[in-house]
């Protein structure tokens, strides 16, 4: 027989019956388990730091090959009004709020 919300009744006696305790304690993990999701949640947190770290060695190469270009733009002979607009250009503007 169904309720009003589409579920069986004996279905409801069940759940009413189970203990609390009992519907907590059906499943422990293994050992290994444990271990392989310890080694899982390691290796993601390593990895993350990685890509930090690629990030901001590609943020570091990037600003030293923009000195770079200026440096030698700045031995060719480019005025230094030039040099700095071209730097106003290619730094990102920080916007305050």
């Amino acid at each position: 027989m169904l309720d009003k919300y589409g579920t069986s009744t004996v279905i409801q006696e069940k759940i009413r019956k189970t203990k609390p305790t009992e519907i907590t304690n059906k499943y422990k993990p293994t050992n290994e388990e444990i271990q392989t999701h310890k080694e899982m949640i390691d290796s993601e947190k390593k990895l993350i730091t990685d890509m930090n770290e690629i990030e901001r060695n590609y943020k570091e190469i990037k600003k030293m090959d923009r000195q770079i270009k200026r440096l030698f733009d700045s031995l060719l002979g480019k005025s230094k009004v030039d040099l700095y607009f071209e730097k106003l250009v290619d730094t990102p503007r920080k916007r305050k709020l």
